[in-house]
C-alpha cells in the first residue's frame, strides 16, 4: 500500500523525522496521517495493498481522498472499506481518481450531479474555468456551489465559476 507516510509511522504514535519534516514544510497535512494510519488498520482485514493513496481533502464534513490508483480499491467489496474510513473519521467520504484529465476529476467530484461542460473564460487577470452543471441537477451536489468552487480552486490552483443551466 503506498501512503503520504513511511510504514513505520503508520503504526507508531509519533512521526519519523522524514515524515515529521513534510508535515512541517505543508506536504503532509493532520488528515493524510490520521488517514494513512486508518488505512493501514484497515489493511489487516481487508486486502487494499494495491492502494494508493495520495493526499487528502478535508472540508465541512467530507473528506475528499485523491487516489492515484483504482478507486474501487478504497471502495472497498459492497462499500466496507469506504464505510469504515468514513466511521473511523466521521466525515463523508468521497474517492477521486486524481492524475486523469480535470473534466473527469471535477465530473466525479459533482456526481450524481450532471456536468454539461467546462468552458475557458479568457480575461485581463489571466483565465479561469467555467463549470456548467445541469440546472435541475442543483439539488443533486453534495455541498452548497460555494463550498465545490472553493475546494476546485483550492485542488486544481484555477479560478472556477460554476453555471446552472
Amino acid at each position: 500500500m503506498n501512503c503520504p507516510i513511511c510504514k513505520r509511522c503508520a503504526w507508531a504514535t509519533d512521526l519519523c523525522p522524514q515524515c515529521s519534516h513534510l508535515k512541517k514544510t505543508g506536504t503532509l497535512s493532520d488528515s493524510d496521517v490520521e488517514v494513512s494510519r486508518i488505512l493501514h488498520r484497515i489493511n489487516e482485514t481487508h486486502n487494499i495493498s494495491e492502494a494508493h493513496l495520495s493526499r487528502t481533502i478535508p472540508f465541512e464534513g467530507t473528506m475528499l481522498l485523491l487516489t492515484r490508483s483504482e478507486p474501487g480499491i478504497l471502495i472497498g467489496k459492497g462499500g466496507k472499506v469506504v464505510a469504515a474510513i468514513s466511521a473511523a473519521t466521521g466525515k463523508k467520504v468521497r474517492i477521486i481518481r486524481e492524475g486523469r484529465d480535470e473534466k473527469r476529476m471535477i465530473t466525479d467530484l459533482i456526481l450524481p450531479a450532471r456536468l454539461l461542460g467546462i468552458n475557458t473564460r479568457f480575461h485581463e487577470g489571466g483565465q479561469s474555468l467555467v463549470l456548467r452543471v445541469a440546472k435541475g441537477d442543483r439539488h443533486k451536489l453534495f455541498v452548497d456551489a460555494l463550498m465545490i468552487k472553493s475546494l476546485i480552486k483550492d485542488w486544481l490552483k484555477k479560478d472556477i465559476d460554476i453555471v446552472f443551466e
